[in-house]
């Protein structure tokens, strides 16, 4: 049987739009256009992966909470799309599904609103234990910071662990952020988040540890064994972005599942699947009439 890869983080539904301009001061602004094929659309982190190590051959599961509402429906229609394992998947009629208004500005920024849906647990259900109790590899990404803490207490020391970072306190305020930065085998960010993991990390020499920064246009940098290597990427022309970094992440932890040492192949197969993500987009993402 396939190796398990579990992925822990908000369960998401995205609402992706485009502005003209940045929101400042008490105004009205026009919504330009929005994302023609699918919105809402689900996202977040332990989707964009999972469906990323599925799409490669392997298994994945996606440790989330959702509510028992429109949305949580919605996104357990396209965890089933994607064959991930729904057994991490809670559904609480305690909680939201957490949704994010995502607001693409024309000069390259954007805003990112989020309901959080009160979907933190301090305890994992018994299927999310034994879930990650027989993963073969655990990754962390943005979600309620007590169910991550949960997660990495009940992760075994011999189990590799990624961190996929943001920067969001809420998510993962300091004494956490040091904790991923000290038990991960890999961590992802960008070059926005790196000064946040840098501090987590503190200066403390872990060899086995393995460092992905994406840096936009600029390629992706890869720094493992006390190197540091450079690897370009293709540009591709699109306002939405959404999920490349977390797609990128599931495409190196499904090579590494698949037994694969060559750290740097495995980062290139997270740049192709991201890659892929984004071209899948092109010239269709955020367009349509205004709404």
């Amino acid at each position: 049987m396939k190796k398990l890869a579990v992925i822990a983080g908000y369960a998401t539904v995205d609402f992706p739009v485009r502005l003209p301009r940045a929101l400042t001061g008490e105004r009205t602004a026009t919504v330009e256009a929005m994302a023609g094929e699918q919105w809402p659309r689900p996202g977040g982190a332990a989707l964009y992966a999972a469906r990323c190590v599925v799409a490669a051959g392997g298994r994945a599961a996606a440790l989330v909470t959702v509510g028992n509402d429109s949305n949580g429906a919605l996104y357990l229609d396209a965890a089933r799309a994607g064959r991930v394992h729904l057994t991490g998947i809670d559904v609480s009629s305690e909680a939201r599904t957490p949704w994010c208004m995502l607001l693409y500005h024309d000069d390259g920024g954007y805003t990112c609103l989020i309901d959080r849906g009160d979907v933190d647990r301090h305890r994992l259900t018994d299927s999310q234990q034994l879930l990650v109790s027989s993963a073969d590899l655990v990754c962390i990404a943005a979600g309620g910071a007590a169910t991550s803490a949960a997660v990495l207490d009940c992760v075994s020391n011999e189990t590799p662990l990624a961190w996929i970072a943001k920067r969001d306190p809420v998510c993962f305020p300091p004494l956490l952020a040091r904790r991923l930065a000290q038990r991960s085998d890999f961590i992802f960010c960008n070059s926005a988040e790196r000064p946040d993991v840098d501090a987590a990390r503190g200066h403390g020499d872990r060899p086995r540890q393995t460092l992905i920064e994406t840096r936009g246009a600029a390629g992706v940098r890869l720094e493992y064994d006390g190197r540091s290597v450079d690897l370009p990427v293709d540009s591709v022309d699109v306002r939405d972005a959404t999920g490349a970094g977390d797609t990128l992440a599931g495409g190196v932890i499904a090579s590494v599942l698949e037994g694969n040492q060559d750290v740097e192949a495995a980062v290139r197969e997270g740049i192709c699947a991201a890659r892929r993500l984004l071209e899948s987009r092109a010239g269709r993402d955020l367009q349509g009439p205004a709404m």
